[in-house]
């Protein structure tokens, strides 16, 4: 309730001897006094407020960054096997360039990593190093995964894999639309045993 210093400036019986009557208006003098910078601590509160939803706008913003949405690409996307955190970042009509095969549209996308994490369970991809501009990221990854269900038409093998990559993103509008994905298919295929490893040669007698 309004202090009693503030009703009493809304009384309209005058003081004077004559007992006549303020020439105010109540409701102007009240809004007056209750103004964010008449009341005590209301000024800071709202100085407070700013500051917070300032920096709430600002931690929105770094989320929209590319190299925040690639981060959150191979925790979730990838890593987690996430559908709905694909829906949130990936366009419906995304491309993937993994050569030989391009997977198109956001659905199909969902389906073949399920269908990858089902192959290695305990699949993980860790970002190395990424450079991002506007509209753009690359990122150097290390992909570690143990084969235990079907891939490529081969059976489970339990045998462990660690390959190298890079891909190439590009973003519009706070999603992924396109990425192109180079690994070394070589070594993956030759950790599986699916391909024999050379054996190194020996070096040549000098003549």
């Amino acid at each position: 309730m309004p202090s009693d210093s503030v009703v009493g400036k809304f009384s309209l019986a005058s003081d004077s001897p004559s007992g006549s009557v303020h020439n105010m208006n109540p409701l102007r003098e009240m809004s007056r006094c209750f103004t964010p910078w008449a009341v005590p601590g209301l000024r800071r509160s709202i100085t407070v407020l700013g500051v917070f939803a300032g920096l709430v706008a600002t931690a929105q913003e770094k989320n929209t960054e590319p190299g925040a949405i690639v981060q959150r690409y191979f925790q979730e996307v990838v890593n987690e096997n996430s559908a709905q955190a694909a829906g949130e970042i990936l366009m419906e009509s995304v491309v993937l360039h993994s050569p030989p095969a391009v997977t198109r549209l956001r659905d199909a996308y969902i389906r073949s990593m399920s269908s990858f994490h089902s192959a290695f369970p305990d699949l993980k991809f860790t970002v190395e190093d990424m450079v991002s501009q506007p509209g753009k990221a690359v990122a150097r990854w290390t992909f570690t995964g143990t084969q235990k269900g079907g891939f490529q038409g081969q059976p489970p093998s339990g045998k462990a894999v660690r390959i190298t990559g890079m891909s190439f993103f590009r973003i519009e509008k706070g999603r992924i639309m396109e990425i192109w994905a180079n690994m070394d298919r070589l070594g993956m295929m030759q950790q599986l045993g699916l391909i024999p490893t050379p054996e190194p040669s020996s070096p040549s007698k000098a003549k």
